[in-house]
Formats: C-alpha cells, sequence, structure tokens
C-alpha cells in the first residue's frame, strides 16, 4: 500500500538542528511525498538552509504570511513563514491548518532538532497499517533522551496535580513491538490525515507546552495511539540536568507549564476534584515553595500570575520569551 506521507516541521533559529533534521528525512527508506516548514520568525539565516535543500529561491522574496509551493524531484516542498514567533503551539496550529488543505494521507509532525533514523517512517507505516490505527509514535530512545511512554494517564486523582504524577510509564528495554500510550509530544508521531480532519489543528492559545498533550487526548476519541518501538527517533539536544541545591529560580517557562497544566486538568479533569480542586492545591503547594525559596519576589510574581490567568482563562502569549 502507498501512502503519501507529509512531514510537518516547526523551525525557529536552530538552523543547523534543520539542516540535520532535514537531511534526516529526505533519506528515509521509505521516501516522503512532501516537507512543510513553518518558520516562526527565524532572524539567524534559516533561509539560507531553507535555499539549499529547495523549499526558497535564491531570488525569491520571502514575506511574512506567504506560503510558498515547491518541487524537488517527486517531492513537494512548501514554506511558510510567520511575521511573529507564535510559540510552539502556535506553529503547530497554523502549520496543521495549511496541510489540511493539501492531498496527502498521513501528517509526519516533528519539531526541528529530531532526527529520525532511516526506516523510522518504514516501521512507523507498517504498524499503523497492520494495527489499523490512525496515530503512531517512534521511540526516542537515544544518547541524548530516554523515553518513557505513558501508557496510563490518572485524570481521576485530585492530589496527583503535577501532570507528571498522573503519567503511568513503562521504561526500557520494551518486551513488545507496540504499546498503546495515552500521550505524546511534537515529537514524531504519524497521524492518519482522516483523524486530522475529525480532530482539527491543534491549539495555538497554549503557545507552550501542553499542546501537544492536548491534542493527543483530542485523537484519542477517534482512535488508539501505538508507540512503536522499532521506530526510532533521536533528539539531537541533551535535555538539560537539574543540579542538585540549585536555587530554584521560575522562568518565563515555568509561567506556560503552571498555567497550561492547570488549563488542562480543568478541560480534561474527570471528576470534581481534578478539574477544580487540584489546580487550587497546585497553586497552593507552588506558593510555600515560593514564599521559602531564595528567589522569593520572581517566583512569586511568576506562580500569582500563571494561577490568575489559569483561572480567567487568559492563553495565548502573555509571559515574554528569553529564548
Amino acid at each position: 500500500m502507498i501512502s503519501k506521507v507529509l512531514v510537518v516541521m516547526v523551525t525557529y533559529n536552530r538552523k543547523n538542528l534543520l539542516k540535520n533534521a532535514l537531511e534526516s528525512i529526505f533519506n528515509q527508506t521509505k521516501p516522503v511525498s512532501g516537507v512543510l516548514i513553518l518558520d516562526n520568525a527565524s532572524n539567524d539565516g534559516t533561509e539560507d538552509v531553507l535555499q539549499k535543500f529547495g523549499f526558497l529561491s535564491r531570488d525569491q522574496d520571502i514575506n511574512d504570511g506567504t506560503f510558498i509551493k515547491r518541487s524537488s524531484g517527486n517531492t513537494r516542498l512548501y514554506y511558510y513563514r510567520n511575521s511573529v514567533n507564535t510559540g510552539g503551539a502556535g506553529g503547530f496550529s497554523k502549520a496543521v491548518e495549511l496541510a489540511k488543505e493539501l492531498d496527502y494521507d498521513y501528517l509526519w509532525i516533528m519539531d526541528d532538532d529530531v532526527r529520525p533514523v532511516e526506516n523510522c517512517l518504514e516501521n512507523l507505516l507498517t504498524v499503523a497499517h497492520d494495527c489499523n490505527v490512525g496515530a503512531v509514535v517512534p521511540n526516542r530512545n537515544c544518547q541524548n533522551f530516554e523515553d518513557y511512554p505513558t501508557v496510563e494517564l490518572d485524570l481521576n486523582s485530585t492530589f496527583k496535580y503535577f501532570m507528571k504524577k498522573r503519567k503511568k510509564k513503562i521504561y526500557p528495554p520494551f518486551s513488545e513491538k507496540v504499546y498503546s500510550i495515552k500521550t505524546f509530544a511534537f515529537e514524531g508521531p504519524l497521524i492518519d490525515m482522516e483523524i486530522v480532519k475529525k480532530v482539527g489543528i491543534p491549539r495555538a492559545e497554549y503557545f507552550l507546552l501542553y499542546d501537544d498533550t492536548d491534542y493527543a487526548q483530542r485523537i484519542l476519541q477517534y482512535t488508539d495511539i501505538l508507540f512503536v518501538t522499532s521506530a526510532y527517533l533521536e533528539r539531537q539536544l541533551p535535555v538539560p540536568k537539574s543540579k542538585k541545591n540549585k536555587k530554584i529560580s521560575y522562568t518565563w517557562k515555568d509561567y506556560y507549564s503552571i498555567r497550561n497544566n492547570m488549563i488542562f486538568d480543568r478541560e480534561y479533569g474527570k471528576t470534581f476534584g481534578a478539574k477544580y480542586i487540584s489546580p487550587r492545591l497546585m497553586f497552593i503547594h507552588l506558593l510555600i515553595n515560593s514564599i521559602r525559596g531564595e528567589n522569593r519576589k520572581n517566583n512569586l510574581n511568576i506562580v500569582l500570575r500563571a494561577h490568575r490567568d489559569a483561572v480567567s482563562k487568559k492563553m495565548g502569549k502573555r509571559f515574554d520569551p528569553n529564548y
């Protein structure tokens, strides 16, 4: 069975990582049919990389909001540039919106810092067809990352107010070829276009974090999601390791993590406690930590702003990133 696969990738100011990612995509044993790049207003020379791969011509005027379509052999190339950085959520939302109008069977969604091994797509498609599921996810275990897929997500508990506590994970080495999972990151999920049309686009208003978790919950209304142990996708950047005895100082990323965690619980909690009490317990916990911590003023500001915006459902870009 021949399936037309469109890669959907969001990039921002990581031209070297983008180059590596594209080289891996174009070197798959199962060739992709199209690649759509959503540029989140990069200013680091990303256009030079895209010119080398054929997305842009040397003399092409690049205007914000223009959807450029080109060809390279049998592969269709698409480029869209945002006028501002809309965050990962905004980027994936716009990219999937554009992709829905194109003629493909699957969307292969990923960030610019991943690198699928050469048979990753082939193995994903094999499982999707053999198991008749609409969403499959690669195995990201590599030198820079340890992948622990979530097989259960407890949306009933009042007291597991941090998302990581709600997740039941499995750990390598994996004994099965596939596992049914309950969430994923936008780092390589392959999704049937018919499912995408039913689910719609990712929610841009998350801005950063939880947009992928939210999207997985919506997908699960229509199909299982399978984690494919033989489909490897590498992360190019290592996950920063927390240092012991480091003074806690919350950042703009913590703002989005806290706010979106609370909003997610209100949206998907299955009990009164999970929906309404958990966010309050989380707020109290973070408030106490902030008061006791060394960076009290900074931490209190972030926690209070995140809680206020979550309660009033003020989403989108509310806290300026410091990339």
